[in-house]
């Protein structure tokens, strides 16, 4: 056996017990107190008919072929999908506990094969109920790699549905909202901006002391506003959670202020998605915007920013009527 013989079937054997150390399969589980009581959360979620309105999966492709059985709330109803951007497969109902617990089998037939255990929970409690959604599936051993790919892209998915099955079933305490308007053409725009160069985490503080700043310079070298406030993402280190972006106000025309950088946005294209909901949600919101590209196979336009287009003034608004545009761009 020659050295580079030895060399590979050490790698191999390496990246073997490297995988065989990993979990097996994902498994995951979501919570969120619903304002409803726990027999009619029970009724909608075992109603496979009240699904498309509040699926987190659905909303990409409202037009996805669907069909039920005779019976889609009993136990082994079933309904399938079948669209062109969320893949096909079938979930059934194998085990119904009213009203306290649902399981089910999910099986994906496009675009890859799987199976899985879907499970719910439904816990009365003081203001409503407790409501858990929770998945169990096993990866094959080349695959195992990508549990935690997986568990942190489903939990995300199980996060916005029960936001929306909240709201579906008259929840509206803390709403959120999101939709995908599609491509448009933006025109060159400058800017007037405060940097900001750290944590993810502290970004939200950063953000609440930089754009009263930004507002004041404003007015005080009478700039003239040409658009919304944005936030202008130039890094972005997914390992370290890291952030580079510029907080910024279009203005028509640039004067040097101190304190403040200024910039130019180039004509381009972008596909956009709304969030309508407490800032909060912007990680859901960019979950969703990321995942509709990749579904729909967009080409992102290369060194381009992603930007945050803020279209109401969140002291003077709450729930859905916080606006925000996430705007990805696209070639």
């Amino acid at each position: 056996m020659n050295i580079l013989s030895i060399i590979f079937l050490m790698v191999v054997t390496g990246v073997i017990i490297w995988l065989a150390r990993k979990p097996a399969g994902v498994s995951l589980e979501r919570t969120r107190l619903i304002k409803a009581p726990a027999e009619k959360l029970y009724d909608t979620v075992r109603d496979f008919k009240t699904w498309p309105h509040w699926s987190a999966w659905l909303m990409h492709e409202p037009d996805t072929r669907l069909e039920f059985s005779p019976f889609p709330m009993l136990k082994a109803g079933w309904y399938t999908w079948d669209g062109k951007l969320v893949g096909a497969g079938k979930i059934t109902h194998t085990g119904l506990v009213p009203p306290q617990r649902i399981e089910q089998r999910i099986e994906f037939t496009r675009p890859m094969r799987s199976k899985g255990e879907v499970f719910w929970t439904f816990t009365p409690v003081a203001d409503g109920t407790q409501v858990s959604w929770g998945m169990r599936s096993k990866l094959p051993f080349l695959l195992r790699w990508l549990e935690p790919m997986i568990a942190a892209t489903v939990s995300k998915d199980y996060d916005i549905g029960l936001g929306r099955l909240a709201q579906f079933v008259g929840d509206h305490s803390d709403p959120v909202d999101i939709s995908f308007d599609g491509a448009r053409e933006m025109p060159q725009e400058t800017y007037i901006a405060r940097r900001f160069d750290g944590l993810l985490s502290d970004l939200p503080a950063a953000a609440r002391a930089n754009f009263p700043l930004l507002t004041e310079a404003v007015a005080q070298y009478g700039l003239e506003q040409t658009g919304m406030p944005l936030t202008i993402y130039h890094k972005f280190d997914k390992k370290k959670l890291l952030v580079v972006c510029d907080m910024a106000i279009p203005v028509k025309e640039v004067k040097v202020a101190d304190g403040f950088n200024a910039g130019k946005l180039p004509a381009q294209k972008y596909f956009r998605t709304t969030l309508k909901g407490e800032y909060q949600y912007l990680e859901l919101a960019w979950h969703a915007a990321t995942g509709h590209a990749r579904m729909r196979k967009l080409k992102m336009a290369k060194g381009a920013p992603m930007l945050e287009r803020y279209a109401s003034d969140p002291l003077a608004n709450s729930g859905v009527g916080v606006v925000t545009f996430i705007d990805l761009p696209v070639r």
